[in-house]
């Protein structure tokens, strides 16, 4: 008897936007250029003025099949939750709107959940591009494999939004991100799935072009210290290995201390 044809898993792509620029139909593109074939792509609006959801309309549009949902601002945390409950797929994938995805990137991280049935999210490595999307050369070099809440609670091992794709079982476990955090979300979010019994693993390629704006969320790098202190006074009554987290709080100081300096030198 002939072997059934294998099909291929859904991946729901969920694009959160808000007060997009032209940026989004490069970023629609990348979602749509992927090598993967069974994909579903949902663009959020989270709350756009006037002008901007009238752009992020009219880019949608030049993309047949892909869904836009206009929704009240809720913030990135929430536009993405609302994003995954549209969704259909058995894994998620999420893309800021002015990010680029390089079209293996699907592809690959589906095949990092092969045969890793606690897997619960994968991310790949990110290269910085400015503003304009010219490359700067630059390009993550995160903690790919045993990863540890202490790891998490110091970093981003995904280093943005757009990097990590989630298991659809481990996303409703945990009931997505949560809607009070507006800078640290990601690392929260992973933590609690950890905190769950799911692995998180990274695979050694660079599949995302991050864009680095004036006016994104990662500018604000001053204020993810608090967002940071925040999760470790909710996290260290769960992970007793941490003790009373002193040196986990040093070390955050101390880091945030050396972005400061960093960002002096670079004006």
């Amino acid at each position: 008897m002939p072997d059934s044809p294998r099909t291929e898993p859904l991946v729901s792509v969920v694009i959160t936007a808000y007060n997009s620029r032209e940026l989004i139909e490069a970023t629609l593109r990348s979602a749509r250029d992927q090598t993967w074939p069974n994909a579903e792509i949902i663009v959020v609006d989270d709350g756009s003025n006037a002008e901007s959801a009238a752009l992020i309309a009219r880019s949608v549009e030049k993309f047949p099949g892909v869904r836009l949902v206009s929704e009240p601002n809720r913030g990135l945390s929430g536009a993405r939750n609302r994003g995954a409950e549209l969704s259909r797929g058995d894994f998620i994938a999420f893309l800021d709107h002015d990010d680029i995805w390089r079209p293996p990137l699907i592809e690959r991280l589906v095949a990092a959940f092969e045969n890793r049935p606690k897997l619960g999210l994968a991310f790949c490595r990110i290269e910085h591009m400015r503003e304009n999307g010219e490359p700067t050369g630059r390009v993550s070099r995160p903690k790919l494999h045993g990863i540890t809440v202490r790891d998490l609670l110091i970093s981003d091992p995904a280093c943005c939004g757009s990097s990590f794709m989630i298991r659809r079982a481990a996303c409703e476990q945990v009931h997505g991100f949560a809607d009070d955090y507006r800078r640290a979300e990601t690392p929260e979010f992973f933590i609690r799935l950890m905190l769950a019994g799911w692995e998180i693993d990274g695979i050694d390629d660079v599949l995302v072009l991050y864009r680095n704006t004036m006016d994104g969320l990662s500018a604000k790098a001053g204020l993810l210290l608090q967002d940071r202190l925040r999760i470790l006074r909710q996290t260290l009554p769960k992970c007793p290995e941490l003790g009373r987290g002193t040196s986990v709080e040093i070390e955050l100081r101390w880091t945030e201390f050396k972005n400061r300096a960093r960002k002096f030198l670079i004006g």
